[in-house]
């Protein structure tokens, strides 16, 4: 009575554990056979009801529109990635030449040869301006 006494909190973490295989294995059963039936029932479709993915009996006419639609659309695309590539560049020179600049203004504040805020007063003159 003593040893079930000490292995209590061990036999219901066990217990908990076997519930929550067991729920676990049901939910994956039903859905593996909810997904075979779905793959049943599309293959079951007749041609009509199948999606159509390509108008392979079309008239030429159409045929030929579709042709020069998927190259407008794979042109438009390339165009695109490589606009976004630049502009993805342009972003990274920005922010290289922002902690460049932002150093410089650190570095000029130490030596003392620039104002602590931009808008407080002017910037110092050089000896040719005078």
């Amino acid at each position: 009575m003593v040893l079930l006494a000490d292995n209590t909190g061990t036999i219901i973490s066990l217990v908990l554990l076997l519930a929550i295989m067991a729920l676990f294995l049901r939910w994956s059963k039903r859905n593996i056979q909810a997904s075979a039936e779905r793959a049943k029932k599309f293959s079951q479709r007749t041609p009509s009801e199948r999606p159509l993915a390509h108008n392979l009996d079309a008239p030429p006419e159409i045929a030929r529109a579709e042709i020069q639609m998927h190259d407008l659309a794979r042109d438009l695309s390339g165009q695109l990635d490589s606009k976004i590539a630049i502009v993805t560049r342009l972003l990274q020179l920005a922010e290289e030449q922002t902690a460049r600049l932002e150093g410089a203004i650190e570095r000029a504040e130490r030596l003392g040869s620039a104002p602590a805020d931009p808008a407080a007063g002017e910037a110092p003159r050089s000896a040719k301006s005078s």
